[in-house]
């Protein structure tokens, strides 16, 4: 009710065919021209901060979700984002649809959709779901109005909403199907970084010598420079990302993928039936001592290439693995450096309730989320 039968959550049959006509939107060269909005959007979440922060603790995660749900309007759907109303709303029934998701998970007997529509958790997740879908219709009324716009710019027309309008067109899709797939990218872009973004925060928060290092590969790149962004200075965001890879490792903002056996298949001596549904726990794999020494150590040059060429290609995989390994990978990348740094630039973030990665308290729905919602103290930087 919520997602809709889009890219992340179709079955195989709407899936594999609808992979094929999205991909191309995932073009590096269209990724590329994200850069300059995807600033603008994170310049705006310090501005924002720097308005809301009296010198005590801040939660950064409700700010950093919104200004990245903006930035998707001005890069995925091509829209201006002050043209969009209703984000926060938007944001607020998103999470409590999602708890109810998983409310429903902990409850067999709510399993039955009978059951389910007519008992109040069943109500208040229709209701949700009503309030949800015109923020969506609304994106898609924005670009109706702004189509005739993109004509002569062959970068933008295969922007990921634009592409898709071009294919309702042809009749290759219906109007409730780039609905789903907009929602799903809406939420598969902004929250999983946004979350993920956070428990960075967190844990440079607590490892002081780690952050400065990060400062340090920024300083090297923009010196005292408050200038914008490039997509050659994210590019040479080495260490930076590194620290993202070893956040992600400890908190996958995805710990667990469910799939179906498409056949049946023997892994030491256990059978795992084709029909069955199985679980891959990743925040475990991740968490395995054989694979990743001293696993609750936070050390960004455990992602050092010659360090990461020992490693099974399945011991790290926050987004996935396989055929429906998230698409936009290298996307996601680029939004947590630019949120990242932005911020660092000019702040040193410290910690208030976390003395240790240990003891981030984690909150879970359909993705997970650091509990205190990343409240930290922010610190002017010395230069």
């Amino acid at each position: 009710m919520c997602f809709g039968n889009g890219l992340v959550t179709s079955k195989v049959d709407v899936w594999r065919g609808r992979k094929k006509m999205i991909i191309p939107t995932f073009n590096q060269k269209i990724l590329n021209s994200y850069t300059d909005a995807l600033q603008k959007h994170s310049k705006r979440f310090v501005s924002d901060v720097e308005r809301s922060y009296d010198g005590n603790s801040i939660q950064l995660l409700p700010k950093i979700w919104n200004h990245a749900l903006n930035g998707f309007c001005e890069t995925f759907a091509d829209i201006d984002a002050d043209l969009v109303v209703g984000q926060d709303q938007y944001l607020t029934n998103v999470r409590r649809f999602e708890e109810l998701v998983l409310e429903r998970c902990l409850k067999p007997w709510l399993y039955p959709n009978f059951t389910f529509k007519h008992s109040p958790l069943g109500k208040e997740t229709t209701k949700l779901s009503e309030n949800i879908w015109p923020f969506v219709t609304q994106l898609m009324n924005l670009k109706k109005m702004t189509l005739c716009d993109n004509s002569d710019d062959d970068l933008k027309k295969k922007r990921h909403l634009n592409h898709l309008f071009s294919l309702l067109a042809e009749k290759y899709m219906e109007e409730e199907d780039v609905a789903a797939e907009l929602q799903n990218m809406i939420l598969a872009s902004t929250e999983t970084t946004s979350y993920s973004s956070g428990f960075t925060f967190l844990a440079l928060a607590m490892h002081p010598e780690i952050q400065k290092n990060v400062q340090n590969e920024l300083d090297s790149i923009f010196g005292t420079s408050d200038r914008d962004i490039t997509l050659e200075d994210v590019i040479n965001m080495e260490y930076l990302e590194r620290v993202i890879k070893e956040s992600l490792r400890l908190f996958p903002s995805v710990p667990f993928v469910m799939r179906n056996m498409d056949k049946t298949i023997e892994i030491d001596s256990h059978v795992f039936p084709a029909g069955a549904d199985i679980v891959v726990a990743i925040m475990n794999i991740h968490m395995r001592p054989d694979l990743w020494p001293d696993p609750w150590k936070f050390d960004p040059d455990r992602f050092l290439p010659e360090e990461t060429e020992k490693r099974h290609r399945c011991a790290f995989m926050p987004f996935g693995h396989g055929s429906r390994v998230c698409a936009g990978v290298k996307m996601a990348m680029t939004m947590m450096k630019i949120t990242l740094s932005t911020l660092l630039r000019k702040y040193d973030v410290k910690p208030v309730s976390y003395k240790s990665l240990k003891e981030i308290q984690l909150d879970y729905a359909v993705f997970m989320m650091p509990k205190d919602e990343c409240q930290v103290v922010l610190e002017k930087r010395k230069k």
